[in-house]
């Protein structure tokens, strides 16, 4: 499965484009089906090479649901191209982390990505998605619309 040209661009990050994620494998194990108190998700990066402003690494996303030990592990490559790509791969090389804000933009559209992709999984064995919806508070006021908004 491919995902092209999901751009990140910040004020901190200049330009960095994800060209491709190429899942490769995908592991489950449904423990129960009591609803987890607890869910985990984590990345595992390795094997960067560099190729002129391309990036390219194995990545491991796992979903663990606690206490069941249920779990949704999945596997691929990512493809990365731009400068703020490649100075982040040179210091993974060296210190066998990822950092700063080019690290945080490299595994917030891994998240992204491979996050929207269990949702599916999740939902044929019957699990609790990795996705937190946003909250909803209760108002005592009625809600009033933006006029200006409802004219357009």
């Amino acid at each position: 499965m491919r995902f092209l040209n999901l751009v990140y661009v910040d004020y901190v990050v200049n330009f960095m484009n994800l060209e491709s994620v190429d899942f490769d494998f995908a592991e489950i194990r449904k423990a129960s089906n009591n609803p987890p108190s607890k869910i985990n998700v984590g990345f595992d990066v390795s094997n960067f090479s560099v190729k002129g402003d391309l990036v390219k690494f194995y990545f491991r996303y796992t979903v663990s649901y606690l206490p069941d030990s249920s779990f949704i592990r999945l596997g691929g490559f990512a493809n990365f191209r731009g400068s703020d790509a490649v100075a982040e791969s040179k210091d993974w090389i060296k210190n066998k982390k990822l950092s700063g804000p080019a690290g945080e933009a490299i595994l917030s559209m891994l998240n992204y990505t491979a996050s929207l992709n269990t949702v599916f999984i999740a939902r044929v064995f019957n699990m609790t998605p990795p996705i937190s919806p946003p909250s909803i508070k209760m108002s005592q006021k009625p809600a009033v619309p933006n006029v200006k908004s409802l004219k357009k």
